[in-house]
């Protein structure tokens, strides 16, 4: 019964919590370099009297004083008083009240405790303490459970932020920024919070790794008789791993201008299968506008990539092919729960060894995505590519449709599922005197428990399935791929 109580009394301060900051006609500050939840806290929120330990030189109270002085024993025998005083310091994010508290709720019984609670207070005693990276493990611990807390999100939010997390950061608020049910007070903090962010940030690092265990990485169709004669080779496995890393720095100026520099690399190593291994390389130097609902981006790249070549003679990477070109980023928020985004790139490509296939391609895309709250996302898209190289039969126009959904459950499981088909159609025959037209269907799922990380690295479960169907028979193909990919935000 006390842990029933204990959870809705959790659930129930989070809205009364809430319920001040709507009438408040200003934000309390503006956000400054150490954010912290001080920011969301209003005069006209009420005050709970705190719990003062006693020792000897702590006064009387005084006729009309709030302070009620109560013993670390008297607590224990009134655990209602405890929790209470507990939730009074918790939604104020008072963690030096937390650090007196929570040691006496640590000496409650087993069957008393409620381990969600005791992780939101271990969260706010290490926040306090400056011991950031333990305050997400143990804010993420509490979302997990009650992912619906949104205001344990919000300190969640503010502490990836005050640790440097800036991507994590922005993603917290702004599945923060799509609760209609919060008030415009709190929209507002969490703006200045965004603002804050896209003003600059030192060097932001990331990278990922993917167990790689492809039994078809030669893309070869199921039967190997193509007929009149011509056999393929048959289908090669590879085991390996797929590496990313990625490093990025934004610089602000004046009028929402910004510059910006990006590194991007990834790759792929079979140890048992070397000939197929690659590498790509790019470097991006560029800069912008920006406010607080659009984004607009104009990048030149330049990239280089690497093949060890497919030939059982070599299976040292060399020189593949390079690549110069421009991209155009651009999003816009136009409402809490609704965001779109488009994206362009035209390259001019030069192949070392393969000059038919020199040319140059022009990309576009377009997403939209929707919050319905912070624990689901749905988002769509549309993708064109047109490929135009020395030789037509290798020219081509792929065009793509995608849609995926995400989803927070309970207990900490969560959850993403990606859809997308495409069609890709060759301007010109080829070998088999015909143009090659190419059916393209893939669906990806992933799964992963946020309370199971390491270093802050959450590893997630992935099963991959693709599918070509083409009018020629040694382009038909598909893949099923089951797989644990890791990858994290410095």
């Amino acid at each position: 019964m006390m842990k029933k109580f204990i959870r809705w009394a959790m659930a129930l301060c989070c809205a009364v919590w809430l319920l001040p900051l709507a009438a408040a006609a200003d934000a309390p500050e503006a956000v400054q370099k150490q954010l912290n939840d001080r920011r969301v806290q209003d005069e006209h929120r009420p005050e709970v009297a705190p719990v003062v330990m006693p020792n000897a030189n702590t006064p009387a109270a005084a006729a009309g004083d709030t302070t009620l002085e109560i013993s670390p024993d008297d607590l224990l025998k009134r655990p209602d008083l405890l929790v209470r005083a507990m939730m009074a310091a918790l939604l104020h994010n008072r963690g030096e009240h937390i650090d007196i508290l929570l040691p006496i709720y640590r000496r409650l019984p087993d069957s008393v405790r409620e381990t969600v609670l005791e992780h939101w207070a271990a969260a706010v005693s290490a926040r306090y303490n400056g011991q950031y990276r333990q305050a997400v493990r143990h804010y993420r611990a509490v979302l997990s459970e009650q992912p619906e807390l949104l205001m344990v999100r919000l300190q969640l939010a503010a502490a990836l932020f005050e640790d440097k997390q800036f991507e994590a950061a922005e993603d917290q608020f702004r599945r923060l920024r799509s609760e209609s049910a919060l008030p415009d007070a709190l929209h507002a903090q969490i703006d200045q919070y965004l603002d804050a962010i896209r003003r600059g940030s030192p060097w932001q690092f990331g990278g990922g790794i993917t167990y790689l265990n492809d039994k078809n990485i030669n893309n070869a169709p199921k039967n190997p008789d193509l007929g009149n004669g011509f056999r393929t080779d048959p289908p090669e496995s590879g085991n390996g791993i797929a590496l990313s890393a990625n490093a990025a720095k934004k610089w602000i100026g004046g009028k929402g201008a910004f510059g910006e520099v990006r590194f991007d690399t990834n790759g792929k190593y079979f140890w048992n299968n070397k000939k197929y291994n690659e590498l790509t390389a790019r470097a991006s130097v560029g800069g912008g506008f920006q406010n607080a609902r659009s984004s607009i981006a104009l990048l030149p790249f330049f990239e280089h990539t690497w093949y060890a070549g497919g030939n059982k003679k070599n299976e040292k990477l060399k020189r593949f092919s390079h690549s110069s070109g421009v991209g155009v980023e651009a999003s816009h928020r136009l409402s809490p729960h609704w965001q779109g985004s488009v994206a362009a790139e035209y390259s001019r490509q030069h192949y070392r060894n393969r000059p038919h296939l020199n040319g140059r391609t022009l990309f576009a895309s377009t997403t939209m995505s929707y919050l319905p709250g912070a624990r689901q996302y749905w988002f769509g898209g549309l993708d064109h590519t047109r490929v135009r190289t020395r030789d037509r039969d290798d020219s081509y126009n792929r065009s793509g449709i995608r849609a995926g959904w995400g989803q927070e459950w309970g207990k900490g499981l969560s959850t993403r599922i990606t859809v997308n088909y495409a069609h890709k159609r060759y301007l010109a025959p080829n070998f088999f005197n015909s143009a090659q037209k190419n059916r393209e269907y893939g669906v990806q799922t992933a799964l992963w428990h946020r309370k199971i990380h390491w270093l802050g690295i959450t590893p997630r479960l992935i099963w991959s399935h693709q599918r070509n169907r083409s009018n020629q028979a040694l382009y038909n193909y598909q893949k099923n791929r089951l797989f644990i990919e890791a990858a994290k935000q410095f």
